[in-house]
């Protein structure tokens, strides 16, 4: 999914333990721990992720990864220059 530098994206991961520590993490041209969430009672999290007006333009995957299962869910994330 294109997103723009200073935008927002919206994610959702299921199928992780009621309750678990999600840790969500970017990948590509920057990378590191974007933030860490709990799932809910059906083992599901959502957020939204902000883009920096700064992020490097390219391509990214995100990751949520259980901290106890070890489970994880990704997704690619293009960063493009907008107007």
């Amino acid at each position: 999914m294109p997103d723009g530098q200073g935008g927002t994206v919206g994610a959702t991961a299921t199928g992780f333990a009621a309750y678990e520590q999600i840790q969500l993490t970017g990948t590509g041209p920057s990378s590191g721990t974007i933030k860490t969430l709990t799932a809910d009672g059906n083992g599901q999290v959502s957020t939204v992720v902000s883009v920096s007006y700064y992020a490097p333009l390219g391509d990214y995957t995100i990751t949520a990864r259980g901290l106890s299962s070890g489970l994880t869910a990704s997704a690619a994330l293009k960063v493009i220059q907008l107007g």
